[in-house]
């Protein structure tokens, strides 16, 4: 069944609070089993790539250890990283080593008061 139409029927439906509340938090657990599930994916020396927003690029690493929610990588930048596994995408050694060796490190200003 696809999403819209479960949501149609929700909507439409006369659910109570309480069912709703029910209908919640099973998506919440099956979506902490599907994270769960990709963390397993990834083993200490596997390639990864992953898009950041601190950095504005893709960053490319090697996966270093499994947390219990966060994979630790240590990226060609030279930095550790922890990321969410569901970011992550498996790269190859050649995918890595055309990658850029550094990156520009972003200056953070402080904010105006």
């Amino acid at each position: 069944m696809k999403a819209n139409t479960i949501i149609k029927r929700i909507r439409e439906s006369k659910l109570s609070r309480k069912d709703l509340k029910e209908i919640a938090n099973t998506i919440v657990y099956q979506m902490a089993a599907l994270d769960a599930q990709s963390l397993y994916e990834y083993a200490p020396g596997d390639y990864v790539k992953w898009p950041s927003r601190k950095a504005g690029q893709l960053m490319f690493g090697i996966v270093r250890k499994l947390n219990r929610k966060s994979v630790g990588i240590d990226a060609k930048d030279g930095r550790l990283w922890r990321v969410a596994p569901s970011f992550l995408e498996k790269s190859s050694q050649e995918e890595y080593d055309k990658a850029p060796e550094f990156m520009v490190s972003l200056l953070r200003l402080p904010r105006p008061r």
